[in-house]
């Protein structure tokens, strides 16, 4: 079934007999192809995994010398597609790529509690040495 909009043939929504629906297009090749804009007040995505196994016990976060090695090698973040990948598959699933980028928030998070527990144990030393320094001043006047 297609319907076309008022005489001049553009094609406004197609329903297949396999079941895809399209919108602006005559051959869908999704169950939903849409050309065009979108909009909806939310989107559900349907998942089982959700990437808080980011802050179980065991998991392994790379360690920033070596993130910064795969990006300079890789151009892009780990476990995330390349611009070249999205290009050649022809989009991206937008459900995975939510995911993957809430998994390199959670692994940021990770990185910057342990920075900024270093900074802190830093200034609790610089402290201590400034201590020490002001002692042994007072010892040699």
């Amino acid at each position: 079934v297609t319907i076309a909009s008022g005489g001049n043939g553009n094609v406004r929504m197609t329903i297949k007999g396999n079941g895809n629906i399209g919108i602006g297009t005559s051959n869908p090749t999704q169950n939903l192809e849409v050309v065009g804009n979108v909009k909806a007040m939310a989107f559900i995505s349907n998942t089982n995994t959700y990437p808080d196994y980011v802050f179980e016990k065991g998991y392994s976060l790379m360690p920033l010398a070596e993130l910064e090695g795969f990006i300079a090698r890789e151009g892009h973040l780990p476990k995330i597609a390349s611009a070249d990948d999205v290009k050649e598959s022809g989009g991206v699933n937008i459900s995975q790529l939510q995911l993957q980028l809430l998994e390199k928030i959670e692994e940021l998070t990770l990185h910057t509690l342990a920075q900024q527990r270093l900074i802190e144990a830093q200034q609790q030393q610089t402290k201590t040495l400034k201590a020490e320094l002001q002692q042994l001043k007072k010892s040699l006047n």
